[in-house]
């Protein structure tokens, strides 16, 4: 989903929900061998007939390749190495419904195709 597209879900989400809470925040995973990889959440909260909901995009640099580097001590274990695009960034999609008994945040798992505003 490229901006364009996720700024035209917002504006359906508004105008068929009412006001959006809009939240955004960076941070920076690793991977196995200690390589920074920069990623963005951008988010929207808003209330419906089935209770808070949050629509959730996740933005990193899209992984081209991996470098698998084994280990042959007694562990066995081996490290993942993750080769990034400079320029080409995975963007994926995510709905949580509130759970108010937990108080945390729920994951809903939906299709693409089934998601409608």
């Amino acid at each position: 989903m490229n901006e364009e597209k996720w700024e035209n879900l917002l504006d359906t989400i508004e105008v068929k929900f009412g006001a959006l809470e809009r939240k955004n925040r960076k941070f920076v995973s690793t991977d196995d061998m200690g390589n920074e990889i920069k990623n963005e959440e951008d988010w929207v909260e808003f209330k419906t007939e089935l209770g808070r909901i949050k629509v959730s995009r996740f933005v990193r640099p899209l992984i081209i390749d991996k470098k698998y580097h084994y280990n042959r001590s007694s562990t066995g274990m081996g490290q993942v190495e993750y080769i990034l695009s400079e320029n080409e960034m995975s963007q994926k999609i995510k709905i949580f419904k509130w759970d108010d008994v937990e108080r945390d945040w729920e994951e809903i798992s939906i299709r693409p195709e089934e998601m409608k505003f």
